[in-house]
């Protein structure tokens, strides 16, 4: 597991809450979070560690995407067919 510096900033946060040394008012002021997601987080490294930092779906693609076949015909075909049209009459066709 890989750490990006803003999850690694997270974790010496916590590590400072549990240690006593910042309230949990000050470390959702010092992350830019409520206190309310301070305390899930705090929760879940406490039970998980730091695997519980980054969010689970990272390196995920999307449960939306739309699938590279279909993206290539839209692509053909607005550079053919309704070449001239904007997003919205596209959308609509």
């Amino acid at each position: 597991m890989t750490l990006r510096a803003q999850d690694q900033m997270r974790v010496r946060t916590l590590n400072r809450v549990l240690e006593g040394a910042l309230t949990g008012v000050e470390a959702a002021a010092q992350l830019g979070v409520s206190l309310r997601q301070v305390r899930r987080l705090l929760a879940a490294y406490r039970k998980h560690g730091a695997a519980a930092i980054p969010h689970r779906n990272r390196g995920r693609p999307p449960a939306h995407t739309v699938a590279a076949a279909v993206r290539e015909r839209v692509l053909v075909l607005s550079r053919t067919t309704s070449a001239g049209t904007n997003d919205r009459h596209w959308r609509d066709l």
